[in-house]
């Protein structure tokens, strides 16, 4: 797949994304509840069983994506 951008289109002019990792997590309305969870660095994508954990790291390159326990 092709990178995301660090940048966020805003009214048709591109910001810089104030240095966070990109990510995108969908997470299934029927069971058994799963999350995926895509790295925006590298375009890993993994399965996990129950909703979005609070916090993590690709396995495929290492980048911590989130943590909500800081």
């Amino acid at each position: 797949g092709q990178p995301l951008s660090p940048c966020v289109e805003v009214n048709g002019e591109m910001l810089p994304d104030a240095g966070r990792v990109m990510y995108r997590v969908d997470v299934t309305l029927d069971e058994p509840v799963r999350s995926s969870v895509l790295c925006g660095p590298c375009g890993h994508v993994e399965l996990v069983a129950g909703g979005k954990p609070s916090s993590y790291s690709c396995p495929s390159c290492k980048m911590q994506l989130w943590d909500e326990e800081e």
